[in-house]
């Protein structure tokens, strides 16, 4: 189960903090919902994909 403000052990652990924090400001969600979401991997695999191709979309502009 994802645990609130954890990250992978890397150099970069802060930034992908805030990056999820900025994603989920972007789809006016909350750490209750996605950890709902997360639990339903249907959902979860929706939910990336529609993230991955947010983010491509924006580094091709």
């Amino acid at each position: 189960m994802w645990e609130t403000g954890k990250t992978s052990q890397n150099s970069n652990g802060n930034e992908e903090i805030q990056f999820g924090k900025t994603d989920m400001k972007r789809m006016n969600r909350n750490w209750k919902e996605l950890e709902r979401i997360a639990e339903d991997r249907v959902g979860w695999r929706m939910l990336v994909s529609g993230l991955c191709s947010f983010t491509r979309s924006n580094r091709r502009k």
